[in-house]
């Protein structure tokens, strides 16, 4: 597996599919496994950022030692939610992040938050 980076953002729904497609051809570049799983904690990340914190600003991803670590920007400073089950449809983006990650979780900053994940790359 290569190392390296990539940066992207998505400022509406419509962005979020061609960042996930950029993200796609980087991976494969980069000779990452598990790109679907990749991809979707990353489509997760981006979309809560679009959806509830005015779009996803600046996103940083990094590969290294077999793990990609995502990186999503906003400007909103509230802190990420994970919902309950009984809280009615959707809402479970979170849980899926919790449980195809190595380790995930938020900072705030000066202009808002980062809420980062890292995910295995190796085989």
């Amino acid at each position: 597996m290569e190392e390296g980076s990539l940066e992207l953002s998505a400022g509406v729904p419509e962005d979020i599919a061609a960042a996930r497609h950029a993200l796609e051809m980087r991976l494969a570049e980069w000779g990452c496994g598990h790109i679907d799983d990749i991809v979707l904690v990353f489509s997760e990340l981006v979309t809560n950022a679009v959806k509830h914190a005015g779009g996803a600003r600046r996103i940083v991803l990094e590969t290294g030692d077999g793990v990609v670590k995502i990186a999503v920007h906003d400007t909103n400073p509230a802190a990420p939610q994970m919902r309950s089950p009984a809280d009615g449809p959707g809402g479970f983006g979170l849980r899926i992040v919790h449980q195809l990650t190595t380790d995930w979780g938020w900072t705030l900053g000066i202009n808002g938050k980062q809420v980062w994940a890292d995910i295995s790359c190796s085989d």
